[in-house]
């Protein structure tokens, strides 16, 4: 693709978005950028599941997650040059305890460090806390993603405990950091 067209899969109205990023729910047509993501040795190190996808796992995934009641998953799109850059969920949503896990992916890596997680992060939480009524996000971080793991701590995380030699990546164990947003603590700091 020319980088004068413009990701036509991206395209769509937007569930949540801020300045510079849009949230929307994810097609078919998303399928081969996933499998581009996720299939990235440089993408893959900082995801506990690092086994390569197929397109028959994509479509089956994709399938499952928009029929799920307990989850919620989103494309990422940089708007200005709407181009979809990442994925983003609510997972497990325990509507009793009102919990449920989150995590976020950038897979285009022209994209890090360009500050795109951390309003990812503010539409994420303003979304399960102020709409979904949710008490607590959980989240989770390899030990060795430390961009992942300063995102979690500037937006709020709190650090509940650590795995320690959890997973295998790229030849060592390596610790699972967990964290956790908590409602109130959100809604005191908008």
């Amino acid at each position: 693709m020319s980088e004068d067209k413009k990701d036509e899969t991206a395209t769509s109205i937007f569930f949540r978005q801020s300045k510079r990023v849009g949230l929307r729910l994810p097609t078919k047509d998303d399928i081969p950028k996933f499998l581009e993501w996720f299939n990235d040795p440089e993408v893959l190190q900082f995801l506990a599941n690092a086994m390569p996808k197929t397109l028959a796992e994509e479509e089956e995934w994709l399938e499952r997650t928009l029929k799920s009641s307990g989850d919620h998953v989103f494309v990422i799109v940089a708007k200005e040059a709407n181009k979809a850059i990442g994925t983003v969920g609510i997972h497990s949503i325990n509507w009793r305890n009102r919990n449920a896990t989150t995590g976020l992916v950038i897979g285009e890596k022209d994209c890090w460090e360009q500050g795109y997680g951390t309003e990812v992060a503010r539409l994420v939480g303003d979304f399960a806390f102020g709409t979904l009524n949710l008490r607590k996000l959980c989240s989770s971080v390899l030990a060795t993603n430390k961009r992942s793991h300063r995102l979690q701590l500037s937006s709020g995380g709190q650090e509940e405990g650590r795995k320690r030699q959890q997973l295998f990546v790229n030849g060592e164990y390596v610790d699972e950091i967990l964290l956790a947003f908590f409602q109130e603590d959100w809604l005191r700091s908008q």
